[in-house]
């Protein structure tokens, strides 16, 4: 998924701190969803904010992620799809 979407730069989405081992995953769901690639490509791009600003409350993986560490750097609609993946993801 992020190979066809970023040919050249989708190593530097799957390498992002704490979320990019999923990244691959959530942009195959938003597509199964019906989000257009464009769409997704702009997830994408706010999932590189959210890894900057997990980094900033040092977060180190996603099983010591709270809830409320979350929501601090929740500020887009984006982040917030992706907020619920990451809370999914982490706490079944």
């Amino acid at each position: 998924m992020l190979l066809d979407l970023y040919p050249k730069l989708h190593r530097r989405y799957t390498s992002l701190p704490i979320i990019g081992p999923i990244l691959d995953g959530y942009g195959t769901w938003l597509l199964k969803l019906g989000y257009s690639t464009e769409h997704v490509c702009k997830h994408f791009r706010a999932a590189r904010r959210l890894a900057g600003k997990l980094q900033q409350r040092h977060v180190r993986s996603l099983t010591e992620l709270t809830r409320s560490q979350l929501r601090a750097c929740v500020l887009c609609p984006q982040n917030m799809r992706l907020a619920i993946v990451l809370l999914y993801t982490t706490h079944v």
